[in-house]
């Protein structure tokens, strides 16, 4: 059983302490330690999310590459990196078999579809993340997170955990311990899980749910809590096409165009059931009939354009992240040249840095910091005078300039 105080969440960037229990995750000598309360966001569609809509449809969009000899893993990866949405691909899948497709008008999702195709791959969405596996996990995957997102009612699955990256082999058992006290969550099973070394990762801000479901579903196992609140890794669903139920306001189902929506009947209504109430109807369905329900909703207004729409989107998601850093409360260590330190951290932080002309004086100034509980603010004043130059900052978007003389 982790509990909080046994594992304090070093989220670092360089190596992996076994006898600490921590992961460190640096391209220098920083070390985060994430102690801010948990940000629980209000119990809802686990696929009713802007990440979901944002990058389902980042996927309908354009992609001419010719992808020649090169490994399912790397070709995945470049996909991911020109669509900006990202892609796990389960550790049960070889990533080093080769793949050679060539691409012209197709879109992103077609890209990726030509390349698991051959291979009897499949995809399942967990939240906004594309997880790649074996036609007979996808279903079970989508499953898992659906539960998980909902269990017992409990807000626990709707914690919003920031993104969550490393740069060398790392054991997963240990992320799971992190994830469990990061987020105050007392967690049994871990030891369910065999050894396993994750090659470097980089995992964007998420709901719990989503992440417990993607990092546990390459052993075949979700998590569940428990009536007070606890986790515990279990097996994930047995009959993953058993129907769940969702209650839609009437007001979101009139949004769904007709033509959406008589796609969606032929598809499903045979494999439903609808209760219908005043102001809302439940629907009893397999989850992927949930989630293509959402997506059927996911068509701009006459008046606004594809790209206009994505933007809000974005500002959506930056708004999320932003208050979500401004909640936190960070103690760290940061040692090193400015130019060392800062963009890592600002990467980390998904923090964007302004472009700077590194003088000889700014790239060079030395940074020794080492703080507690400090504010996002607070951080980038400590670094400033530590550094003596000016670190200003609007939103997500920071700018590192000469001290004042």
């Amino acid at each position: 059983m982790y509990r909080f105080s046994d594992c304090l969440p070093f989220l670092t960037i360089q190596s992996v302490s076994l006898a600490k229990r921590c992961v460190v995750l640096s391209l220098c000598t920083v070390h985060f330690l994430y102690l801010a309360p948990p940000v629980f966001a209000q119990i809802a569609h686990p696929y009713g999310n802007t990440q979901y809509e944002l990058n389902f449809k980042k996927l309908q969009k354009k992609f001419g590459q010719l992808l020649s000899g090169v490994t399912l893993r790397t070709g995945l990866a470049r996909i991911s990196e020109g669509a900006d949405v990202p892609i796990w691909l389960d550790r049960n899948i070889d990533g080093e078999q080769t793949i050679q497709v060539q691409f012209d008008q197709s879109t992103f999702q077609q890209a990726i579809d030509e390349i698991i195709a051959p291979k009897e791959l499949a995809i399942a969405w967990v939240g906004g993340t594309i997880y790649i596996c074996s036609k007979n996990k996808s279903q079970s995957i989508e499953k898992a997170y659906w539960n998980t997102s909902l269990a017992n009612n409990s807000k626990l699955g709707a914690i919003e955990c920031p993104s969550l990256q490393w740069s060398e082999p790392v054991e997963p058992r240990m992320l799971f311990a992190i994830l469990a006290s990061e987020n105050r969550v007392a967690l049994s099973g871990i030891e369910r899980c065999e050894h396993d070394l994750w090659a470097p990762q980089n995992l964007p801000p998420m709901s719990l749910a989503a992440r417990m479901t993607i990092l546990l579903a390459g052993f075949n196992s979700t998590l569940a809590f428990n009536s007070d609140d606890s986790g515990e890794i279990v097996d994930w669903p047995t009959e993953p096409a058993n129907n769940v139920d969702y209650a839609y306001k009437l007001s979101m189902l009139r949004q769904i165009p007709k033509d959406k929506k008589l796609q969606w009947q032929q598809t499903w209504n045979a494999k439903v059931t609808w209760k219908n109430g005043a102001d809302a109807s439940i629907l009893s369905g397999p989850v992927e009939a949930h989630r293509e329900l959402i997506t059927a909703t996911f068509v701009p207004a006459k008046s606004d354009s594809i790209g206009d729409r994505d933007e809000r989107m974005a500002n959506v998601n930056e708004r999320a992240i932003l208050k979500g850093l401004e909640r936190q409360r960070f103690t760290l260590r940061l040692q090193g040249r400015l130019i060392d330190v800062l963009p890592p951290l600002a990467k980390q932080l998904n923090l964007k840095l302004e472009t700077v002309t590194w003088s000889s004086g700014l790239r060079g100034a030395p940074i020794d910091v080492d703080v507690r509980t400090v504010t996002l603010d607070e951080l980038l004043e400590v670094i400033a005078k530590n550094g003596d130059v000016q670190i200003s900052r609007i939103g997500l978007k920071i700018e590192v300039t000469a001290a004042p003389k």
